[in-house]
């Protein structure tokens, strides 16, 4: 089902000089889920650190909050939250934020895996 959270829309049309991709994550983490994740100064680009876990690897499969991660100009950086199966919240330089489909031919080029904080994992 592409059910959309509840919570997605108090994020939407936010411009990306005032939040972006990352810390549209850490402003939806802090707000929604009560976790701070952290500045964009703490901001894995891989996202190796003990804080996250990789629910692919793991095979505990996606789920809403996930945080979506991507290459961008060879460099995996750019973030986006799962909202479901098929859509994400994210915002990109020159955009507001938005609700795009992360397995869109855009985006699915670009995937490099789906992390879930570790205080959200049954198995950490």
């Amino acid at each position: 089902m592409n059910r959309i959270p509840e919570w997605a829309g108090r994020y939407l049309s936010i411009p990306y000089e005032e939040c972006d991709c990352w810390r549209l994550v850490q402003r939806v983490y802090a707000a929604e889920f009560g976790i701070e994740v952290g500045g964009v100064e703490k901001q894995s680009t891989n996202m190796k650190d003990r804080e996250w876990v990789d629910v692919v690897k793991e095979g505990l499969g996606v789920r809403e909050g996930d945080v979506v991660l991507f290459k961008t100009s060879a460099v995996n950086r750019h973030v986006g939250l799962v909202l479901n199966h098929d859509l994400m919240l994210h915002t990109v330089a020159g955009t507001n934020s938005c609700i795009e489909r992360w397995k869109s031919p855009v985006w699915d080029k670009r995937w490099v895996s789906v992390y879930r904080h570790s205080s959200e994992c049954p198995r950490t």
